[in-house]
């Protein structure tokens, strides 16, 4: 279906001029500097982010080693990728792609929110809050 959509933006170069109006800045002159066509096009895919934060204060850094683990292994079985673990003032934070590369799948906004229905079962799982 995208070949399809590459080979029609070739052919019509008024397809093209519109679809500039939503590239950024930066790529389009990428692209006219360097004398491109819509190659580029194939590399465009949907992808779906997640953003994961816990309401709860981690203090100990084994605590914090027991929720990543968890997290990594419901993320990874979901083909998400973790673009981000932090902790601040405000708690702990965990940002998510689906539909990347090298993970891209049919759906990825599937994949977020099954990955997030995992994540919530296995935070409620004992009642206590304790992850996984």
């Amino acid at each position: 279906n995208r070949q399809k959509l590459v080979r029609k933006a070739k052919e019509i170069k008024a397809f093209e001029n519109r679809l500039k109006h939503f590239v950024p800045v930066p790529v389009m002159y990428h692209c006219d500097h360097e004398n491109m066509d819509l190659d580029w096009l194939e590399e465009a895919a949907q992808c779906s982010a997640m953003f994961v934060t816990f309401k709860e204060t981690i203090h100990d850094l084994a605590g914090v080693q027991k929720i990543f683990l968890c997290l990594q292994r419901i993320i990874i079985e979901n083909s998400g990728i973790i673009k981000e673990f932090s902790m601040d003032d405000k708690g702990l934070v965990i940002v998510v792609g689906f539909g990347l590369q090298p993970n891209v799948v049919p759906n990825p906004a599937a994949s977020a929110c099954l990955a997030a229905l995992q994540i919530q079962h296995s935070h409620t799982i004992d009642g206590s809050g304790s992850l996984c």
